[in-house]
């Protein structure tokens, strides 16, 4: 996610604590404060990726499930 901060789109931490960062074209990333691990989701039509590659917004329920709404997808 080097050089992406001007492409934040939307932001979200958690009630674990990890930060979850929506971008305009570099999809969906997740920042853990305690292994210092970021990890990055992108386009993938399967399971375990995303359908868009701009995050919108994003929001955590009251279960602690993440939902994230893209451009065009959700």
């Amino acid at each position: 996610m080097e050089n992406s901060v001007n492409w934040v789109q939307s932001l979200c931490i958690d009630s674990r604590g990890r930060f979850w960062v929506g971008t305009v074209g570099y999809g969906l990333w997740t920042y853990d404060r305690k292994t210092g691990r970021a990890t990055g989701y992108h386009k993938q039509l399967n399971k375990d990726g995303i359908p868009a590659v701009t995050i919108n917004h994003i929001l955590e329920d009251s279960y602690g499930d993440i939902w994230v709404a893209s451009a065009g997808w959700g």
